[in-house]
This record gives structure tokens, sequence and C-alpha cells, in this order.
């Protein structure tokens, strides 16, 4: 839980310096964040024993994140928020 809180506050610091650099509404940019975020805490709630697996993969190889949610979850977590 405290990898995904680090993950958390960093997709919003991330989405915040983004707006700034393509003019847009920061507001916003967060919220698209968090959208992202919330499908990520739902994936890791609905199937932890799963998402279990695709956090021990990600302390190797955290760029293949999306690869092991697919992998293991059937879905990542930016499929799942874009849904």
């Amino acid at each position: 839980m405290q990898s995904c809180w680090h993950h958390s506050i960093a997709c919003a610091i991330v989405a915040e310096r983004s707006a700034n650099w393509r003019f847009l509404d920061k507001d916003s940019a967060i919220r698209a964040g968090f959208c992202t975020i919330s499908a990520g805490w739902h994936l890791a709630t609905s199937m932890p024993e799963a998402y279990a697996r695709v956090v021990e993969r990600g302390t190797d190889h955290p760029q293949d994140i999306l690869q092991n949610e697919r992998e293991l979850c059937g879905i990542d977590l930016c499929q799942a928020g874009h849904w």
C-alpha cells in the first residue's frame, strides 16, 4: 500500500508538470491522473492476489508494470482508468 501511495503522489506531480508544459488546466490534468490511480486501487482491491504478483514483479522491472498487469489481471490500470 505504501508503494501505491508513492505512485499516487508521483502521478499527481507528473500530471501537474505535464499540464504546465502543455499549457493545460492543472486541475483537469490532476483529475485525469487520479482516474488512473483510482483504477490501480480498484485492481489492487478487487483482485488482491493477482495484483500482489504484479507488485512483486514490478520491484525488479518497474517499466514493465503495465505488461504485468495485463498478463496477471487481464487489464492494465490505463485501460481500467479509461473504462
